[in-house]
């Protein structure tokens, strides 16, 4: 049996927003990641970039989540469907699990 699959446009603003949030938490964790790596770097530095990651994340769940709920088809069942964005097109792609 095929999977189903929806292709939504969520226009550019919606797209750039949520390109935003994800880069701007990859680019925290990225740096944690250098930081940790690094070892040599005080501890309440450390916590700061943890805290700001952590907030990041929740940020971009927080919007992916919004915008896969408001632009999902009325067919798609979120618990039954993965999503990913396309942000050159401007796109969600809902996918059958």
């Amino acid at each position: 049996m095929e999977k189903k699959v929806f292709t939504v446009n969520i226009g550019e603003e919606n797209s750039r927003k949520m390109e935003k949030v994800w880069y701007e938490y990859n680019a925290a964790r990225d740096i944690l990641k250098f930081l940790m790596e690094g070892g040599t770097v005080p501890f309440d530095n450390l916590q700061n970039y943890i805290q700001i990651a952590e907030v990041r994340f929740v940020e971009s769940e927080k919007t992916k989540d919004e915008l896969a709920r408001q632009f999902k088809p009325a067919e798609v069942d979120l618990t039954k469907y993965n999503y990913g964005f396309d942000f050159e097109n401007f796109t969600i792609t809902f996918t059958e699990a």
